[in-house]
């Protein structure tokens, strides 16, 4: 095993490190203690070169760095609970990361800095979205790179609870966001204009945002942004939905696959240079600014970092291990900012691509095994499954945690629509980029890259319909996981009927798993709490259904819920909807407009008489906890 480990230099310096950022958290020493550390080890290090001895400082070295980090990886976040909290009043002070959307009257953003609430510490360098409504037309320019301070109304990401209801928590997740914070124009304050690298970058942006409105229908406007910029904020929440249902979503998200064509394209463009020197550094430059240009999200700083490493390998005519690459740019991605370990997108990438590195190989293998044919068409299609399966093992139980979603179809779904994607994505570019000498030539190639696109689409939404492609729930990670470990099982299956008593002892190992999970709650009534009021819903009789809307405060001021709006006027059958407060008034005044019910208002003492019937054992408005 040690003699493994030595062929990968990375991986073992990266393990000395992790142990030495455990014992950091463990000991918690201060910043006095690191400083008589790292000067011990620096001075015992020098001893044992001179003396010959280089493997000692190597773990020192790691040990040193690890007790570093453990000092700057406090997760500033809160953990979002499984309940429903109000909005409460906070102080926010940070910097303009990106711009979301901006109009007369709206501006959405992503802020990094610092937010201030009544009943929390004051928490630093965290990330929330901001949004800010001008209806009265105050003079507020936003823009990325300004610094602000605002009086806000914050609360964290709410997750759904309703079908085909937005999850803010899921979105949240994948933009790294912690909270929500929301104010009008006149409470919020610029305290400087920067013209960071953050303000330059959404200047580009915005003119490649303007070529894209010039060249692509609005239907596809929002793909191709997510593709060219990583702005996913004009793709509607239903199509980001259909793609994680199929195991896609990553296509949307500027991650490894994107940087990795962008870098096959920067590299074959710069086939003319003959000298490699300068050819590495024309490569280091373009693959940096698209890292930079979309965002420098952590699954494109690791893709950027890592395609750079292996043209240095290549310029260096050296012999390019992936394990060892991928532990290198962990390694620089952790030192640069240590908090990138809490980050989602992170982790999914940094587990896809080791999946790929450890996986691709034995997957193909066990495939060749099987399906002996020299065919080009054939080749493609086991090297595709061979990497969607790779990086599926190690990544879905991870997305599973995450988002609650476990695609079985995403393999074939992967292979029909990574191949559309990555040539929509690169005609698009191939389209913006014309379209700066002539327009005329660039909408030949936006109209195809349309065309591609839209089939990638259409594939995409009939993957997610098929029965039983995919899994959510709350016990979809303990299925992930388990899936990944039976594939791998009978992937590592040395001959055929080794393999076919393993395919037989997993099913029935998955069907036993299945049934000993906690089965879905499935109640005769269900308790939905909302923000502003909870809903009970308790079946009377076949298509007949009572909600009761129980509003949390007296005379509070109403806001629309879209989700329960929709919700309601979808429901199947006759609905009687009983309320007692203005949150309720105000939504069965909507539903008026789209449906028909019966309605009444509850009294005191007939919502009493509705808690004991159903055995609540709580004051209705009270219920905050998720189903």
């Amino acid at each position: 095993m040690y003699t493994k480990l030595t062929q990968y230099p990375a991986i073992r310096f990266l393990l000395v490190i992790i142990v030495g950022t455990i014992l950091g958290i463990l000991t918690t020493p201060g910043i006095t203690t690191i400083i008589i550390i790292f000067g011990s080890v620096l001075l015992l290090s020098i001893i044992f070169i001179i003396k010959g001895i280089y493997n000692i400082p190597y773990y020192l070295l790691g040990l040193s760095v690890g007790l570093w980090l453990s000092m700057g990886i406090d997760n500033p976040s809160v953990k979002s609970p499984n309940k429903i909290l109000p909005e409460q009043p906070a102080l926010i002070e940070g910097k303009i990361e990106k711009t979301l959307k901006h109009d007369d009257n709206y501006y959405k953003c992503i802020v990094q800095g610092s937010i201030d609430t009544k009943v929390l510490p004051k928490l630093n360098d965290i990330k929330f979205i901001l949004s800010v409504t001008n209806k009265n037309n105050y003079p507020l320019d936003l823009k990325a790179g300004t610094s602000i301070f605002a009086v806000v109304k914050a609360r964290l990401p709410l997750a759904s609870q309703l079908p085909e209801e937005f999850s803010e928590k899921q979105y949240f997740t994948s933009l790294d966001v912690n909270w929500y914070a929301r104010a009008n124009s006149r409470q919020v304050s610029c305290i400087s204009q920067n013209h960071d690298f953050n303000f330059y970058r959404e200047q580009i942006v915005n003119i490649i945002q303007n070529k894209i409105e010039q060249l692509f229908n609005a239907d596809i406007q929002g793909i191709v942004q997510a593709l060219l910029t990583g702005d996913k904020s004009d793709i509607p929440p239903d199509v980001k939905k259909l793609y994680s249902f199929t195991g896609t979503a990553h296509v949307l998200a500027v991650a490894g696959l994107h940087v990795g064509i962008i870098a096959s394209v920067i590299f074959i463009f710069l086939g003319f240079l003959k000298n490699r020197w300068v050819k590495f550094v024309a490569f280091v430059i373009l693959v940096s600014l698209f890292v930079i240009i979309t965002g420098i999200q952590p699954s494109a700083m690791r893709a950027g970092l890592m395609a750079s490493v292996a043209m240095l390998m290549y310029t260096l005519q050296r012999k390019i291990n992936l394990l060892n690459i991928i532990a290198f740019v962990v390694i620089i991605l952790i030192l640069f900012n240590p908090k990138m370990i809490y980050s989602a997108a992170f982790h999914m990438s940094i587990a896809s691509v080791s999946g790929i590195a450890l996986l691709y190989q034995p997957i193909k293998s066990f495939f060749s095994k099987y399906i002996k044919s020299t065919h080009y068409l054939i080749k493609y299609i086991i090297n595709s499954i061979s990497v969607t399966l790779a990086a599926s093992i190690t990544v879905s139980p991870i997305v599973a945690y995450y988002f609650g979603i476990y695609s079985i179809i995403s393999p074939l779904a992967n292979l029909l629509i990574i191949p559309l994607m990555s040539l929509g994505m690169v005609l698009s570019i191939l389209a913006v980029s014309i379209s700066f000498l002539s327009m005329t030539i660039a909408g030949y190639y936006s109209a195809t890259a349309e065309i591609v696109l839209k089939i990638a689409q259409r594939i995409n939404e009939f993957a997610a319909n098929i029965p039983y492609s995919y899994i959510d729930g709350s016990v979809t990670i303990i299925i992930s996981i388990f899936i990944s470990l039976l594939l791998l099982y009978m992937i590592f299956s040395k001959n055929t009927r080794l393999l076919l008593f393993r395919i037989g002892i997993s099913i029935l190992l998955l069907i036993m798993v299945i049934n000993l999970l906690p089965p879905n709650k499935n109640y005769d009534f269900k308790i939905i709490p909302r923000e502003q009021f909870v809903a009970v819903i308790c079946p009377i009789k076949t298509n007949e259904t009572f909600f009761f809307l129980s509003d949390r405060k007296p005379s509070q001021y109403p806001f629309r819920d879209l989700g329960m709006e929709n919700y309601l006027s979808k429901y199947p059958g006759l609905i009687i909807i009983g309320y007692n407060g203005n949150a309720g008034i105000a939504m069965t005044d909507e539903l008026k407009k789209r449906r028909r019910f019966r309605v009444f208002e509850v009294s005191l003492q007939m919502q009493e008489r509705i808690r004991n019937i159903l055995h609540i054992n709580k004051y209705i408005p009270q219920l905050i906890e998720l189903n």
